[in-house]
């Protein structure tokens, strides 16, 4: 977020009574914070999801390597896991799945 965008964001979501833009009361300001971290908030949340999923399909693969000299052993894991994998390494992390 650099300056440019907030005072965009800034000058969008307060409407001054005053000509010199001087007054802004802690009412507005709380509510121009909490507008303001929203969209951060929901990216931080995407991303733990995000790495929930990349760390679920790696986990079977680092479960095996703690027993391994490392090499995985192929046939210890299923194609599901594979799968997930793949598509975790292929960036395709998303927890819902499009209609088909």
């Amino acid at each position: 977020m650099d300056k440019q965008y907030l005072e965009t964001e800034f000058n969008t979501f307060f409407e001054f009574d005053t000509a010199n833009r001087s007054v802004v009361t802690s009412t507005l300001a709380k509510m121009f914070a909490e507008h303001m971290a929203a969209p951060i908030e929901a990216q931080v949340e995407q991303l733990r999801d995000e790495l929930k999923t990349l760390r679920n399909a790696a986990g079977p693969f680092a479960k095996l390597m703690r027993h391994t000299s490392g090499q995985i052993p192929a046939d210890r894991l299923s194609f599901a896991d594979w799968h997930a994998l793949a598509k975790a390494c292929a960036g395709d992390t998303a927890t819902e799945r499009p209609n088909v």
